[in-house]
C-alpha cells in the first residue's frame, strides 16, 4: 500500500495545483509518529475534504464511509483500494459488530479517519457529532486527532464537481486521549474534539 498511497497523494497535490487551489496546513508536528494507530476526526464542508486530508497527513488513512457508496462500482474500487471501511453510518451505535470491527482495525495498528457529522450542507454550520469515532478510540485506547478544515465549502459547494480557485486551511490539533473505555469518556472525547474544531473551522455551531 505504501506506493499506492504515494501515488494517490502525489496525484491529489498535482490536481489541486492545476486547479489553482492553495492548501495551508498547520500543526503537522502533532500527527502521531509512524507505527502509532490513531483516530482522526474532521469537520465536513465539501467533497474535497477527504482529498486534502490524504495530502496533508503523510499516513495511510482508512476512511469510514457510508455503505451506499459501495454500490457505485467506480467508487467501490477506488475506495476499497485505499482502505475505506464501509459502515451503515446511521446504525453504527446500534451494531456491536460494526464497532468491534473498527476497534479491531485500530488494534492492528492502522489509522481510521471519520467525518463525525456524517454529511455536509451547502449552508455553513457545524453539525452534531455522532459517537462512533469517539467510542472506537476509547475502546481501542488509541489517541484521537482532531482536524479543522476551513474554506473547502467555498471552493466546491454541495454536489458540484467543479472546484473554483481558492485557498483552504487545515489545522491539526493536539491529540486527545480517553480516560477509560466507557461511554462517558467517549462523550468527553467528543466534546474536546468538537471544541477544537469549532474554534478553527470558521462555521457557526448548529447545536447552539
Amino acid at each position: 500500500p505504501a506506493w499506492r498511497w504515494a501515488l494517490v497523494r502525489g496525484g491529489i497535490r498535482l490536481l489541486r495545483r492545476l486547479a489553482f487551489i492553495g492548501l495551508e496546513v498547520e500543526g503537522r508536528e502533532r500527527i502521531p509518529p509512524p507505527g502509532q494507530p490513531f483516530v482522526l476526526v474532521a469537520n465536513h464542508q465539501s467533497y474535497l475534504d477527504a482529498l486534502f486530508l490524504i495530502e496533508a497527513v503523510d499516513r495511510p488513512l482508512g476512511f469510514v464511509a457510508k455503505r451506499e457508496l459501495a454500490s457505485n462500482p467506480f467508487a467501490r474500487i477506488l475506495l476499497t483500494r485505499t482502505g475505506t471501511l464501509f459502515v451503515d453510518r446511521f446504525d453504527l451505535l446500534r451494531s456491536a459488530g460494526e464497532l468491534a470491527r473498527l476497534t479491531s482495525v485500530l488494534e492492528r495498528g492502522e489509522t481510521i479517519a471519520f467525518f463525525p457529522e456524517g454529511t455536509f450542507h451547502e449552508e455553513p454550520g457545524l453539525l452534531p457529532f455522532r459517537m462512533g469515532a469517539f467510542l472506537a478510540a476509547a475502546q481501542a485506547s488509541v489517541p484521537l486527532l482532531p482536524v479543522a478544515l476551513r474554506g473547502t465549502r467555498e471552493i466546491m459547494r454541495g454536489a458540484r464537481f467543479y472546484p473554483h480557485p481558492g485557498r483552504a486551511t487545515l489545522v491539526i490539533g493536539p491529540t486527545l486521549t480517553a480516560a477509560a473505555a466507557d461511554w462517558q469518556s467517549a462523550v468527553h472525547l467528543r466534546e474536546e474534539a468538537r471544541a477544537f474544531i469549532s474554534r478553527h473551522c470558521g462555521d457557526p455551531d448548529c447545536t447552539q
